[in-house]
């Protein structure tokens, strides 16, 4: 996200991060309550309660999607 240091302040950001969860929208409360704490320039987001994120990407704009898979071993 250092590289929206180069734009002027009222350009569109090069980076924008949008964080997509499965998890509640309760949980996304906490998240952003982290994100907060920690000072990220994070403010988009959709916690869909269960449901696929893939239906959210087109309306974020994304061009490139990061997971994170849950390991799965015991």
């Amino acid at each position: 996200m250092s590289l929206n240091e180069f734009q002027p302040k009222d350009a569109t950001p090069l980076i924008q991060i949008v964080v997509m969860s499965r998890n509640s929208p309760e949980k996304g409360t906490r998240v952003f309550h982290n994100i907060r704490k920690q000072k990220l320039d994070i403010t988009r987001s959709a916690f869909t309660g269960g449901e696929s994120v893939v239906n959210y990407l087109d309306a974020f704009d994304v061009d490139l999607s990061m997971r994170q898979l849950a390991n799965k071993s015991h």
